[in-house]
């Protein structure tokens, strides 16, 4: 099974492995999650902790930042930007290889 397959929007999807866009080399970003408690309750799952401060939706919470050790998945499947597909192609294009 193909871990690296994204269905929906890019931006949401959690991805087990990092992927390493195929022209420029970035890598894809860590997924993280915010979660809000009320202020005094600790969080108890399994995610780490990244970070914590005072929430700015809710009064009298807590905001905690968690990850999972999960990554974002790239918007334009194995490249991270629509520039880098582009560069891809015409560099393909440019050394022969044609459909």
């Amino acid at each position: 099974m193909d871990h690296n397959v994204f269905n929906g929007d890019p931006r949401c999807t959690e991805i087990e492995e990092q992927l390493i866009c195929a022209n420029c080399g970035k890598k894809s970003s860590g997924y993280y999650e915010e979660l809000d408690l009320p202020e005094g309750e600790t969080y108890k799952g399994n995610s780490k902790v990244m970070s914590k401060h005072k929430s700015y939706r809710f009064k009298n919470s807590v905001t905690y930042r968690l990850s999972r050790g999960t990554y974002r998945a790239f918007k334009y499947g194995h490249f991270c930007r629509l520039r880098c597909t582009e560069a891809f192609a015409n560099a393909a294009v440019e050394a022969g290889y044609r459909r």
